[in-house]
């Protein structure tokens, strides 16, 4: 089977569980997620901790459940800003590094097909994008630690020189909500490099092979 074929969407009726620290987690059994994590030196955190008071008092006036729009404003207004300082290109870049990127990239296909579903992802210099779909037993916060801990632990044993902590520990994460949205996603993670105008060689991009 197709890694599209797997995919199963965000059911609203549903069980889901919701955790926070300093972001919301949102989990449901057998969902596809869209995740993004990144160098802990990759954003200033003055930036982080006055867009995440800016984030509650938004979130204190705007009650869920929320419709598709209020979904895309949260998107623009908050992610977006991220994704954008993220394509600025700040920090060590540490990942321009190409046998740095491999083996981030070697951890992502380790246990495909095992603990998940490996879809479309891309290596930036200073941040990940990746879609997959946890198999059963296997928590979303579990395979997160999983491949960032592995990841680090590898590169500063071969780079001492690489920032230490390497990655930040907390990640962004989205329940794919539809087949378009997941469309986007793909879009999304195909156009980053080219959106933030990226020399070729410093990232690495990975697609699914869809069967038939």
């Amino acid at each position: 089977m197709s890694f599209r074929e797997h995919f199963k969407p965000y059911q609203p009726d549903a069980e889901t569980e919701k955790s926070r620290a300093f972001l919301p987690h949102w989990e449901q059994p057998g969902c596809t997620y869209f995740v993004t994590w990144r160098m802990a030196d990759s954003i200033p955190m003055d930036k982080l901790r006055a867009l995440q008071n800016e984030r509650a008092e938004w979130l204190a006036q705007h009650s869920k459940p929320w419709d598709d729009s209020m979904w895309k404003e949260f998107g623009q207004r908050f992610e977006g800003r991220v994704q954008e300082w993220l394509d600025l290109g700040e920090g060590s870049r540490f990942l321009g590094n190409t046998e740095a990127r491999q083996i981030v990239v070697d951890a992502l296909h380790f246990f495909d097909g095992q603990r998940y579903h490996l879809g479309d992802y891309v290596v930036m210099p200073n941040h990940v994008h990746v879609l997959f779909i946890p198999l059963p037993d296997f928590e979303l916060k579990k395979l997160l630690h999983s491949w960032k801990s592995f990841t680090s632990k590898e590169i500063l044993k071969r780079w001492p020189e690489a920032p230490n902590p390497f990655w930040l520990m907390e990640s962004f994460d989205h329940i794919v909500r539809s087949e378009a949205q997941l469309k986007l996603f793909q879009d999304y993670i195909r156009e980053n490099p080219a959106k933030a105008h990226l020399n070729p060689g410093s990232w690495t991009h990975w697609k699914p092979q869809e069967c038939g």
